[in-house]
C-alpha cells in the first residue's frame, strides 16, 4: 500500500513545489510592477489598485481607491476623481503598462461600509455624527475605460526600472516610453495590478510622443488643465501631420480663432514655412499687431499655456506681447495708376485705424498709426506703436493693394467659380470667334449676340446666356480684374516674391475688408472669388517647386469656400482645395480649416483633415460628432479655449486640450 502511494505523494510534492515557484515568481513581479508604478508616478506612489472583483474583464476596469489616499489627495486635486482623469495601470502578468481614463466614480453606501451593530444616525444634529462621518471615510471605487497598452515585458521593464535607478529622472523613463509600440489594450489587467497617477513626462510620452511640432494646447482632462507641478503637458502636432490637414470647430466665442492663431505663432518656429490665411472677417490682420491679456485674465492655466509658445507670463499680471511680421495684400479697385495704389493703401490704413483703435480701446490701451511709406516692391510700409500702461510695443505692416491680373478674357472661365459649365464653354467661344479686349466689349457682344457677326450659328440656351451675363458683369462693376496683364497681381508667385525681398512669411488676405469695399451687395462672392484665385494660384507656385516649401494654408470661415449642402461654386473650390491636398506630403502644405460645425462643410474637407480639433457646440452637433460619449455630453458645456481633439496621431484616438487667449493681436480679449 505504501508503495502504491509513494508515486502520488511524489507528485503533489511536485505540484506544491512548483506552485511555490510559480508564486514566487509572480510575486517577484507583482513587486516589480509596484515599483515601476511608483516610478511612473514620479515618487508619488500607488493610489489603488485593481479591484478584486466578478466584474473584472468587461469594457471598464474598476479600481478600489482607499480612503487614506482620496481623502488627502482630492483635497488638493479634486480632478483626479472626475470623469476623464487620466491613470496608469501597470499589469504583472504581462509586464504592460495601461493607460485608463475615468469614466465613473461610485463610493459605496455607508450603509455598506460599515457593521450592521454601528446604526446610521438620521436625526439631524448640530454636527455631524462620528458614525456618520465614518460611513462617508470608505474607499472609493473608479471606473476607467483603457485607451492603449504599452508591452514591457521583462526585458522593457528592467530598463525602465535600470534607467531610473541611474539617474533617478522620470524624463529618463519617459524617453524610453517613447520607442514602444502602443496597442490597443485587449487583456484585462490582474486584479490588484498597482494603480499610479501618471507624472505629466510620461503622460507626454504615451499620448503625444512627438518632440517637435505644433503646439495646439497643453493636456486637459475635459476642459480642465492637466497641471503637475504647475506645469502643462504639451500637446504637439509634428509636421508629418499637420500636411494631413486639420478641420478646428466650434461656436463663436469659444476660442477657435485664439486657438488657430497660438498655432501660427507655433508653426513659425518649427518650420521655415510661410503662413497664408484667408481672413474672412478680419480677424487675422490684428495678430500682425501686438496681443495685450489684461491681468485678469491672465488666470494661472492661462499662464502655464502661454508658457508653452516660448512666453513668460504671470498670473494676474497683463502681458504685451509682439506680433507677427507680414503682409496684407488686398483687392485694388479702379486702380490704373500708381496714385490709385497709394490711395487704396490710405484708405486702408484708416479701416486698420478704425478697427483696431477700437478693439485697443476697450482693454485701455492706445494704437498709433504712422505715415504711409512706399516701397520700391510695389508695397506699401506702415509703422505703428502700441501702449497699454507702462509697456509699449512697436510694429510694422506692410499692404499690398493688388489686382487679379489675365492674359486674356478666356481666363475669366477658370476665374469664377460662380459660373455655370455651360457658361464657361459659351464664354470660350465667344472669345475665340469675337476677341473682345476688354470686359466691357465682352459684355457687349453677350447682350447682342445675335447681331454680332462672329457669333453666328451659337444659340445658347436662356438660363446659360443669362448666367454668363450676370457674372461678366458682376466682374466688370468689381473692378479689380486687369486684362493687360501690367497691374501688380495677386497671384501668389508675385506675393511670394514680395515676401521674400521684404523678409517675410506672413501672407493675411484680407477678404472681410475687400467685402465692405463690394458693390451691389456682393460681399461673399467677393471673398469667395479673391479667395479662390488665391488658392488656385498657390497650387500653381508649390507644383512648380522642385524642393519643398512649407506653406500653413488657413481658411477661416471654411463654410464660405466649401459649404456642406453644396452650391454653385463648391465644385471648383473642392478640386483646386483636393490639389493642394494632394501636394500636403510632397510640397509640405498643411490647410488648416476654421468653421462652426463640422456639419456646415463639404463632406471632403472632413475626409481630407486627419486632425479634428472640436471646441464648445451645440448640444444637437456634439452628439454628431465622431468622439466617446463623455465628451458629446461635455463638450456643449465646455469653457473658452478647452477642446476635443481627434486624431491618429494621438494615442488613443482622442484627447482634451486647454488652450488661451492668443499672444498675438486680437479684435477681441
Amino acid at each position: 500500500m505504501d508503495e502504491d502511494e509513494t508515486p502520488v505523494a511524489r507528485l503533489l510534492d511536485e505540484m506544491i513545489s512548483h506552485r511555490r515557484m510559480l508564486s514566487t515568481k509572480y510575486h517577484e513581479r507583482a513587486r516589480l510592477a509596484d515599483e515601476i508604478a511608483n516610478i511612473m508616478s514620479a515618487d508619488k506612489g500607488l493610489v489603488g489598485r485593481v479591484a478584486i472583483t466578478e466584474d473584472i474583464g468587461g469594457e471598464e476596469i474598476p479600481v478600489d481607491i482607499p480612503p487614506e489616499t482620496w481623502v488627502l489627495m482630492a483635497h488638493e486635486n479634486p480632478a483626479m476623481l472626475g470623469e476623464g482623469y487620466y491613470y496608469i495601470i501597470v499589469d504583472p502578468k504581462s509586464m504592460s503598462l495601461v493607460l485608463a481614463s475615468v469614466t465613473s466614480a461610485i463610493k459605496p453606501s455607508s450603509a455598506k461600509s460599515l457593521a450592521p451593530q454601528q446604526p446610521l444616525v438620521t436625526v439631524p444634529l448640530e454636527a455631524p455624527h462620528p458614525l456618520s462621518i465614518a460611513g462617508n471615510v470608505v474607499s472609493m471605487r473608479l471606473w476607467l475605460r483603457p485607451l492603449l497598452a504599452i508591452h514591457l515585458g521583462d526585458d522593457g521593464a528592467k530598463r525602465i526600472v535600470d534607467a531610473f535607478r541611474k539617474g533617478r529622472e522620470v524624463k529618463a523613463v519617459a524617453e524610453l516610453l517613447g520607442q514602444y509600440e502602443a496597442s490597443s489594450p485587449t487583456i484585462p489587467p490582474d486584479p490588484s495590478s498597482p494603480v499610479a497617477i501618471p507624472a505629466p513626462s510620461v503622460l507626454e510620452a504615451l499620448l503625444a510622443p512627438a518632440k517637435e511640432g505644433v503646439v495646439i494646447g497643453g493636456l486637459a482632462v475635459m476642459d480642465n488643465l492637466y497641471l503637475a507641478h504647475d506645469r502643462p503637458v504639451a500637446i504637439k502636432l509634428p509636421w508629418s501631420v499637420m500636411v494631413k490637414h486639420v478641420l478646428v470647430t466650434g461656436t463663436t466665442g469659444s476660442g477657435k480663432t485664439s486657438m488657430v492663431k497660438n498655432m501660427i505663432v507655433s508653426a513659425l518656429g518649427t518650420k521655415e514655412a510661410h503662413i497664408v490665411i484667408l481672413d474672412a472677417n478680419s480677424d487675422y490682420v490684428a495678430g500682425l499687431f501686438p496681443g495685450y491679456i489684461p491681468g485678469d485674465k491672465m488666470t494661472k492655466d492661462n499662464a502655464a499655456v502661454l508658457k508653452l509658445y516660448g512666453a513668460d507670463p504671470e498670473p494676474g499680471k497683463p502681458l504685451l506681447h509682439q506680433g507677427l511680421k507680414g503682409l496684407i495684400v488686398i483687392p485694388c479697385s479702379g486702380c490704373t495708376e500708381d496714385k490709385n495704389y497709394l490711395v487704396a493703401a490710405r484708405d486702408y490704413t484708416a479701416y486698420l485705424r478704425q478697427i483696431l483703435s477700437r478693439s485697443y480701446g476697450r482693454q485701455g490701451c492706445q494704437l498709433e498709426l504712422g505715415g504711409i511709406e512706399p516701397l520700391s516692391t510695389g508695397l506699401y510700409r506702415v509703422s505703428a506703436k502700441t501702449v497699454c500702461g507702462n509697456a509699449a510695443e512697436e510694429t510694422t505692416v506692410y499692404i499690398a493693394p493688388r489686382r487679379i491680373t489675365l492674359r486674356d478674357i478666356g481666363e475669366l472661365a477658370e476665374l469664377d467659380p460662380f459660373m455655370t459649365p455651360r457658361a464657361r464653354e459659351l464664354l470660350q467661344i465667344l472669345v475665340y470667334r469675337c476677341k473682345p479686349q476688354n470686359l466691357e466689349e465682352l459684355l457687349s457682344i453677350i447682350r447682342g449676340l445675335r447681331d454680332r457677326e462672329c457669333a453666328k450659328g451659337v444659340k445658347p440656351h436662356y438660363e446659360t446666356l443669362r448666367n454668363l451675363e450676370n457674372r461678366v458683369r458682376i466682374m466688370r462693376d468689381l473692378d479689380i480684374i486687369d486684362v493687360s496683364g501690367d497691374a501688380p497681381s495677386l497671384g501668389y508667385d508675385s506675393l511670394a516674391e514680395a515676401m521674400r525681398n521684404t523678409g517675410l512669411r506672413v501672407l493675411v488676405a484680407d477678404l472681410g475688408y475687400a467685402a465692405t469695399r463690394a458693390r451691389h451687395g456682393m460681399g461673399q462672392e467677393v471673398k469667395v472669388l479673391l479667395g479662390y484665385k488665391l488658392l488656385q494660384s498657390l497650387a500653381t507656385y508649390m507644383e512648380k517647386a522642385s524642393v519643398p516649401r512649407y506653406a500653413m494654408l488657413v481658411v477661416d470661415e471654411a463654410h464660405l469656400f466649401f459649404p456642406g449642402r453644396g452650391g454653385g461654386y463648391s465644385d471648383l473650390l473642392r478640386s483646386v482645395i483636393e490639389r493642394l491636398a494632394r501636394l500636403g506630403r510632397s510640397r509640405g502644405i498643411s490647410i488648416v480649416f476654421s468653421t462652426h460645425r463640422e456639419q456646415d462643410v463639404s463632406p471632403i474637407v472632413a475626409m481630407l483633415a486627419n486632425t479634428k480639433i472640436y471646441l464648445r457646440t451645440d448640444r444637437r452637433s456634439a452628439e454628431e460628432l465622431p468622439i466617446p460619449a463623455e465628451y458629446k455630453r461635455r463638450l456643449p458645456y465646455y469653457r473658452d479655449h478647452a477642446a476635443v481633439v481627434a486624431s491618429y496621431a494621438v494615442r488613443g484616438g482622442y484627447i482634451g486640450v486647454r488652450n488661451a487667449p492668443p499672444l498675438i493681436g486680437h479684435r477681441t480679449v
